[in-house]
């Protein structure tokens, strides 16, 4: 698995995610940015191919996520998230628990999408009350700049 991070890692520049990352600070703010890449030929997990806090967060994790009820709207249904408090973190994620002790408590998720496919998705989490529905499209607006990069690896 490893070996398969470390190629989409190395085929994505590198400036793409510091720009991501720069526009997402500067229009929402955030504790944790992440980027989840489906993986190509798999159904089940997605691959961690960036984030904004590596130690606690590392790139090439796998994270089950298509069994869940988020996955369904977001990975399948090709849609946008927002998640506020304890109940909507824990509904979505399988990592709840470090999250929460990271004092994450709102989130937004946008999909990257390709060919009406979601083929990464780009998720902002940040404290209790950070964010709003309303954030949801220009979200999805900004996830669209890692479509060239992801769609082709």
């Amino acid at each position: 698995m490893t070996e398969l991070a470390n190629w989409i890692a190395r085929e994505v520049e590198p400036a793409t995610f510091q720009m991501v990352e720069e526009i997402c600070r500067r229009s929402f703010g955030f504790r944790l940015l992440t980027v989840l890449r489906r993986i190509p030929g798999e159904t089940r997990d997605v691959l961690r191919v960036h984030s904004s806090n590596p130690t606690e967060y590392p790139c090439s994790t796998r994270k089950p996520m298509e069994r869940t009820a988020w996955a369904k709207v977001v990975l399948a249904g090709g849609q946008g998230w927002w998640g506020e408090g304890e109940a909507a973190i824990r509904w979505a994620f399988p990592d709840a628990d470090l999250m929460l002790k990271l004092g994450l408590g709102s989130c937004l998720c946008a999909p990257v999408l390709a060919d009406g496919r979601t083929i990464a998705v780009l998720s902002l989490n940040g404290e209790k009350g950070a964010y709003r529905p309303d954030d949801l499209a220009p979200l999805g607006a900004i996830a669209q700049l890692l479509k060239a990069e992801l769609s082709t690896k």
